[in-house]
C-alpha cells in the first residue's frame, strides 16, 4: 500500500493558513512598531523640554568643576526621569536615579549646540523600557557636554501592555476567522470535484453508466474524456457479448451435428467422444449464458451480497454432497465486505470451489469470508488427501484433471482461475488446517448493505 498522500483540499487549506498566519504576524509585528513609535512621539515634548531644562542647569563652578544648578529632575506620578551629563574630559554627571548605572552615549557630532534630538526607545537600569532624548550644550568657557536624559512611562507602559494583549487577541481571532472562511472557500470550490468522484464510484458501483456533465467549465473537458472512455468501453463489451453469443450458437449447432454422427457408432468407442462432447457442450453454454464477462458488463460493476450468495452455495451444495457424509460449515462474522461483480460469476468461483472440496473430502469442508483491506477474501477448505505443492498450478490449467476417478471435465479450477483473472483478483491454493485442500480468493470488494437477516450458515 502506497504510504497516504495529503489530499488537495488539505493542501490549500494548509497553504492558505500558513500565509494567513504569517501575514497576521507581520501585520502584529508593524502595528507594534506604529503604536511604541506613536507613544514615543506623544512624549517627545516633554523629553525635548527636559533636555534642554537639564542643560540650562549644567555650569563649571569656580573651581572649575561642572556641576548642575536647578530644580533639574525628579521622579513624577507616571514614571521616572534620568539624566546624565558627560564632559570631552571624561567627566560624568549622573542622577541619583540611576544609581550607578550608566545610559549609553550617542555621537552627537552632527548636532548643533541646543538642538534636541530624541533618539526613541533604549535601555534604562535594570533592563528596563525608557525613552530617550539627547542635545549638545557648550558653556561659556568653552567646554562641550552630551546631555542625555531618559523617561520610564509607566503610563506609556501600561498602554502598550494593554495594546498588544488586544493586538494578539484580534490577530488570534483573525487568524482563526480567515482560516475558518479559506476551509469552507475551499471546500465549496472543490465541491464539483466531489460530486465527479461520487459520480465515478456509482459507475463503479454499477449505479450509473456515465457522469454527470453539470459540472463546472474547467471540469468539463476531464468528464467529457471520461464519459467518452465510459461509452468506448460499453460498446467494445458488448460488441464482444454479440461476438461470443454469436461463436457459441454457431458451436452448439456444430457439436449438435457431432452428437447425432456419434449416435450412429459402436457403444465401445462412443464414450470418449461423447465426454468430449459433453466438455464443449458445458463451455458452449456457460460462455452464451454469461456472454461474454457478465461482471463487466456495461461501464461499472454490480454489487453482490457475500453472505448472502455464500449461504445458498453452501445450502445447495449441502442437498447434494450432505447424503454422502459431507459436512458443508459456513464460517464467517459480521462486517464480511459485498463482492464488487456480478452474482453469477461470484456463484460459479466459489460454487466450483466448494463443489470442488466436496468432490475430494472425506467428512468435512470449511467455507470462510472476510474483508482484507478493501479485498474480499474467500477461503475453502477440505479433510481430503489434499495436492503436492509442484501440482496446484497445474491444477488451475483448463481440462487438467489429477484425479481420474473423480467425476467432472477438469474445467472447475480453470474456470475459477479465467473469472476471477477478469476481475483483477488471485486464486491460491495452500495446506488447509483440516489436513487437505485451501483454496483462496482474493476478489473486489466493497463496503456492505445493512441486512436485516443474517444469511443461513452465518456464524456470527
Amino acid at each position: 500500500m502506497p504510504p497516504p498522500r495529503l489530499s488537495l483540499t488539505h493542501r490549500l487549506i494548509a497553504a492558505a493558513v500558513l500565509v494567513v498566519v504569517i501575514g497576521c504576524a507581520l501585520g502584529a509585528v508593524a502595528l507594534d512598531h506604529a503604536f511604541r513609535e506613536a507613544q514615543a512621539h506623544r512624549l517627545t515634548g516633554k523629553l525635548d523640554l527636559a533636555a534642554r531644562v537639564v542643560a540650562a542647569a549644567v555650569v563649571v563652578g569656580p573651581d572649575g568643576e561642572p556641576r548642575l544648578e536647578g530644580p533639574g529632575l525628579r521622579e513624577t506620578d507616571n514614571g521616572t526621569w534620568y539624566w546624565q551629563v558627560a564632559f570631552a574630559d571624561g567627566t560624568t554627571l549622573r542622577s541619583a536615579t540611576l544609581r550607578g548605572a550608566v545610559l549609553p552615549q550617542e555621537d552627537l557630532s552632527y548636532l548643533a549646540p541646543g538642538a534636541v534630538a530624541v533618539a526613541g526607545y533604549d535601555d534604562g537600569p535594570g533592563g528596563e523600557e525608557v525613552v530617550t532624548a539627547e542635545t549638545r550644550v557648550v558653556l561659556p568657557d568653552g567646554t562641550t557636554a552630551q546631555v542625555k536624559v531618559a523617561l520610564a512611562d509607566r503610563e506609556m507602559r501600561a498602554a502598550l501592555a494593554r495594546f498588544r494583549s488586544i493586538l494578539v487577541t484580534i490577530m488570534v481571532l483573525l487568524t482563526v476567522g480567515l482560516a475558518a472562511a479559506i476551509a469552507a472557500q475551499v471546500r465549496w470550490g472543490l465541491a464539483p470535484v466531489r460530486r465527479v468522484l461520487a459520480d465515478l464510484r456509482k459507475v463503479g458501483e454499477g449505479e450509473g453508466t456515465r457522469l454527470n456533465e453539470d459540472v463546472p467549465r474547467e471540469l468539463l473537458p476531464l468528464v467529457g474524456a471520461f464519459n467518452d472512455v465510459l461509452d468506448a468501453n460499453r460498446r467494445t463489451v458488448e460488441r464482444s457479448r454479440g461476438l461470443a453469443g454469436n461463436l457459441a450458437h454457431a458451436l452448439k449447432t456444430e457439436i449438435a451435428v457431432l452428437r447425432s454422427e456419434v449416435s450412429r457408432q459402436e457403444p465401445q468407442g462412443r464414450k470418449v467422444v461423447e465426454r468430449r462432447l459433453a466438455t464443449m457442450t458445458d463451455l458452449v453454454e456457460r460462455h452464451l449464458g454469461r456472454g461474454g464477462l457478465a461482471g463487466v458488463t456495461g461501464s461499472g460493476a454490480s454489487r453482490t451480497d457475500t453472505l448472502a450468495a455464500l449461504g445458498e452455495i453452501c445450502t445447495m451444495l449441502d442437498k447434494v454432497y450432505g447424503p454422502q457424509g459431507r459436512d458443508i460449515a459456513l464460517e464467517a462474522g459480521g462486517g464480511v465486505p459485498d463482492f464488487r461483480g456480478d452474482r453469477d460469476d461470484f456463484v460459479e468461483m466459489v460454487g466450483n470451489l466448494v463443489e470442488n472440496a466436496c468432490k475430494h473430502a472425506r467428512s468435512a469442508v470449511r467455507v470462510s469470508a472476510a474483508g482484507q483491506g478493501d479485498r474480499l477474501l474467500v477461503r475453502v477448505e477440505d479433510d481430503g488427501p489434499g495436492l503436492p505443492a509442484e501440482r496446484r498450478a497445474e491444477a488451475l490449467k483448463r481440462g487438467t484433471r489429477l484425479d481420474e476417478q473423480v467425476p467432472g471435465s477438469g474445467l472447475g479450477l480453470a474456470i475459477v482461475a479465467d473469472l476471477v483473472d477478469d476481475y483483477g483478483g488471485t486464486v491460491t491454493l495452500g495446506d488447509s488446517d483440516l489436513g487437505g485442500l485451501a483454496a483462496e480468493l482474493l476478489l473486489p470488494a466493497m463496503p456492505p448493505l445493512p441486512r436485516v437477516h443474517a444469511p443461513p450458515g452465518e456464524v456470527a
